[in-house]
């Protein structure tokens, strides 16, 4: 979802108390800001204001309910449950009336300029190796600086990791120093995954995705 602009509605149909529906909506930086569905505010139809850090105002007149997004790009994710084969109709049928527009057309208002197109660079699998400090400067455009950050910004600043900024080239030393911190990074990652929860029966029972609140600044996790 692209909030630069405006914010978004997402408008959900009356859907019946058996079947489980759930629109997952989660930041730039993979938290769960929340849920519109069966178990976070029910099955009854209803429309939600998706909004951006930039966006300010009242609650428009028929939304239930404003997430605000801490980044200017997010994600949706629809889940509807299906019961059987046989289902599939009245699945597409719950599908079709899910809506999503921006706000100015939902309050039939004149649109706001649109923003500028972004120019995505071509995602490669070494993104998240040697070239992932360029493709990081790229996404903090869309991640405005948060008072939990702040700290942290700094000491990307330190090294060059900052918003929008080309990420310069590395020397042959610095170079081996990236290669040597990607390792200890993806090594502290694994152990991580492996020691998440308790071992409950065979069952590694935890939990790994949350809010902002949840991690509490637990970056690893």
């Amino acid at each position: 979802m692209d909030l630069r602009a405006e914010p978004l509605v997402i408008c959900v149909p009356k859907i019946e108390k058996s079947r489980y529906y759930a629109v997952q909506l989660s930041d730039l930086y993979s938290f769960n800001v929340g849920y519109i569905g069966s178990r976070a505010t029910g099955n009854d139809p209803g429309c939600y204001l998706i909004a951006g850090p930039d966006w300010e105002g009242d609650t428009p007149k028929g939304i239930k309910k404003v997430f605000p997004i801490a980044t200017r790009l997010a994600i949706a994710i629809f889940r509807t449950q299906l019961f059987n084969p046989a289902d599939m109709p009245n699945v597409i049928k719950i599908q079709a009336g899910y809506k999503v527009q921006p706000l100015s057309v939902f309050l039939k208002q004149p649109s706001p300029p649109a923003p500028p197109t972004i120019d995505f660079s071509k995602f490669t699998d070494d993104a998240f190796k040697m070239d992932f400090p360029r493709y990081l400067n790229f996404l903090l455009q869309f991640c405005p600086e948060v008072p939990e950050e702040r700290e942290l910004r700094a000491k990307f600043a330190a090294i060059g990791i900052a918003p929008g900024k080309p990420f310069e080239s590395l020397s042959d030393v610095q170079k081996g120093e990236l290669a040597v911190g990607l390792k200890e990074g993806y090594d502290a990652i694994e152990k991580q995954v492996a020691n998440i929860g308790k071992d409950i029966n065979g069952w590694q029972v935890g939990a790994a995705f949350g809010d902002r609140a949840f991690y509490h600044g637990d970056y690893l996790l």
